[in-house]
């Protein structure tokens, strides 16, 4: 049966830690709505290693954290999944990135190796004020794509989260129109890779 591992950094000197550690909470918390197993991995063991390792049994890794083109970072600013790291373990398998940058060459990378299912954002992931509203679009795609649904309409289904998200924030000062150009920016720098009808179910 497919499972899923969840990385996250929450450590307590790493800016947005307490918001990484929200959408690690609610990628838990979408596996067990759907029966889903899972494990999960955080500092002081968020490293290559563990994570690379781990997806031996693993199907899906939903990684929270920082990144810059071509790596996820951990909270010693060392890698955890790169275009240097080892990846093969992610053949056949997929990987679902909250972290700024990672839809650029380390998409690339994966895709290379085999990776059948990948989300992730060619630029900065930007996060508001209203961080209910950002972890809400940012998790869509996943809860989606947990419970059933093909590639093709978890993305469509994110989309439109962002979407409608987006079109109900306000726009009555200069504040709230910058919280939508955030939320515009993670909309149009959003990847979602796959075969249009790949099933969680599919993935090795």
């Amino acid at each position: 049966m497919s499972s899923v591992l969840i990385a996250y950094n929450n450590d307590c000197n790493t800016e947005l830690h307490h918001f990484f550690e929200s959408c690690s909470d609610e990628a838990k918390q979408a596996c067990l709505d759907n029966k889903i197993t899972f494990e999960s991995v955080c500092p002081p063991n968020l490293n290559a290693d563990k994570v690379c390792g781990k997806m031996e049994s693993n199907s899906l890794c939903v990684i929270v954290s920082h990144g810059i083109n071509g790596e996820i970072i951990n909270e010693n600013n060392e890698e955890v999944i790169s275009i240097h790291t080892t990846n093969y373990n992610f053949a056949n398998k997929g990987l679902y990135a909250l972290a700024c940058y990672s839809g650029l060459d380390l998409k690339d990378e994966l895709i290379r190796i085999g990776i059948k299912f990948f989300v992730g954002y060619s630029d900065s992931w930007m996060i508001g004020t209203d961080e209910e509203l950002f972890l809400k679009c940012a998790l869509q795609g996943l809860k989606d794509f947990l419970s059933g649904k093909s590639k093709k309409d978890a993305k469509e289904c994110m989309i439109s989260t962002y979407k409608n998200t987006i079109k109900d924030m306000p726009s009555n000062s200069f504040e709230d129109n910058f919280q939508k150009m955030l939320m515009i920016n993670n909309l149009e720098s959003l990847v979602f890779e796959g075969e249009d009808d790949l099933l969680f179910s599919d993935l090795a």
